[in-house]
């Protein structure tokens, strides 16, 4: 019979909504306030996680892989905290760069959106 674990059970959770929160920021398709905000409340899930494992049943690898999650979530937030100025002004910018120096190398000229 499967036992539910509550420090699993919110591990889990919590690395399934980063990687949702990844795939759906990456492109800045959202405002930078979900992504801080999902960041937070994903990352406290870990958080509580370690939490919960102390008092009722410690498995030390989940808990090493929840301070892992913790740790990630908080680099990941420190840097989307400091990119912030960029906006999407920032990535578009970007993108241009790029794109003129792939076709300086390759003399394909992409048109601007």
């Amino acid at each position: 019979m499967i036992e539910l674990d509550a420090a699993s059970f919110l591990l889990q959770w919590a690395v399934g909504g980063l990687f949702f929160t990844w795939v759906t920021t990456r492109r800045r398709e959202v405002g930078i306030g979900y992504g801080w905000m999902m960041r937070i409340t994903f990352g406290l899930m870990a958080v509580a996680s370690i939490v919960v494992s102390r008092f009722l049943d410690p498995v030390p690898v989940r808990d090493l892989a929840a301070v892992g999650v913790v740790i990630g979530t908080a680099i990941a937030f420190v840097v989307s905290y400091q990119r912030r100025a960029a906006g999407v002004a920032g990535q578009r910018e970007g993108g241009e760069r790029r794109t003129a120096r792939v076709a300086a190398m390759t003399g394909i000229d992409k048109d601007e959106r």
